[in-house]
């Protein structure tokens, strides 16, 4: 029986791009996608398919790209996709993209020769995949749901966080309380941007003192600790600190309590996602929740009427919006006017 490896060697080429040319991927060029779809043809190549896919009938199978599983946010929306899916038969993948555009390319591709029914893929995404997504309309022929896109794409539905709006109420808070001295910490390439964090301080009637913005280039709650190592250092501190998720507060608590400093009488902390950790911080970490059974019941929904349904249904945009948890980590700060 003929391999993608057999016809990789007589094409001279990897079996990754053999397998991109048969998919029709429009990134392999097109005199090197003719070729191989030539030798495959000679060689007698056929992909191997389930039996119930030839005989026309859906997989039961859908697949999922997350951005990666060791946060709680990814992981709650792989456990509730994968519950409400459970209801109606169907199986889930999960494919790990973590923002590499090869990686998000492989899944895209493998979930197409396991032919799947459906696609979700759940942000933040590569940049070149963001750039790329509307060349790829070959990998998109089954139903599809982008979650946290960074602009619609007519290919599939669109599932947006309205992640601005989560952040203006979290300033709005803290500047209601007092606050005129707000932090960011975060971490490089973060989906909570500072860009809108500095739009919301703007909107507050807030200035920004450079000073008090940190990014670290670790992950989880070691940025946060290291970034409030960084932001202690300065001859002046902040009353307050957004950060743009709950893992970097959680850390950064480490190294206030270290410094001998009280969380909220000295410095107040507002988080992002609504992580189930956060309830448990020292104290309980108040934060902008994002509503994950939402987004899940969307975009499941969505997925399962254009698979089930006999006629195309038209994609849509559906933006979510976040919510404000307030809970003990905010205080009026000590001097305030």
């Amino acid at each position: 029986m003929t391999t993608l490896k057999d016809v990789a060697k007589k094409c001279s080429v990897d079996i990754s791009t053999v397998s991109r040319a048969l998919a029709g991927n429009p990134l392999v060029n097109k005199k090197t996608r003719m070729n191989i779809c030539r030798v495959a043809e000679e060689l007698n190549y056929r992909p191997h398919l389930p039996a119930r896919m030839l005989a026309g009938r859906p997989s039961k199978t859908i697949g999922i790209i997350v951005w990666g599983v060791e946060t709680n946010y990814y992981a709650r929306i792989i456990k509730s996709v994968e519950q409400y899916l459970y209801q109606y038969g169907y199986m889930l993948i999960v494919g790990i993209g973590n923002k590499n555009y090869e990686k998000e390319l492989h899944c895209l591709e493998s979930f197409n020769s396991r032919l799947v029914d459906g696609i979700i893929l759940v942000g933040p995404f590569s940049k070149k995949l963001n750039s790329e997504l509307p060349k790829l309309k070959s990998l998109f022929l089954h139903p599809s749901v982008i979650i946290q896109s960074d602009k619609a794409h007519a290919l599939a539905n669109n599932i947006a966080v309205d992640d601005y709006t989560g952040i203006l109420s979290a300033v709005k808070y803290l500047a209601e309380l007092g606050h005129r001295k707000i932090g960011y910490i975060s971490i490089e390439k973060s989906r909570v941007q500072l860009s809108d964090f500095r739009d919301a301080i703007s909107a507050c009637g807030l200035s920004l003192d450079e000073k008090f913005v940190k990014i670290r280039p670790e992950a989880y709650e070691i940025a946060g600790y290291k970034a409030m190592q960084d932001l202690l250092l300065e001859n002046e501190l902040p009353t307050a600190i957004f950060f743009s998720t709950d893992y970097y507060a959680i850390g950064a608590a480490k190294a206030i309590r270290e410094h001998g400093l009280q969380i909220p009488r000295d410095i107040s902390l507002v988080g992002f996602y609504g992580i189930r950790e956060s309830l448990y911080a020292v104290p309980p970490l108040t934060t902008v929740q994002v509503p994950v059974q939402e987004i899940v019941l969307m975009a499941t929904q969505q997925i399962l009427t254009q698979i089930e349904s006999d006629e195309a249904a038209p994609n849509i945009s559906l933006t979510v919006q976040p919510e404000l948890v307030i809970r003990e980590s905010c205080a009026p700060p000590l001097n305030r006017s």
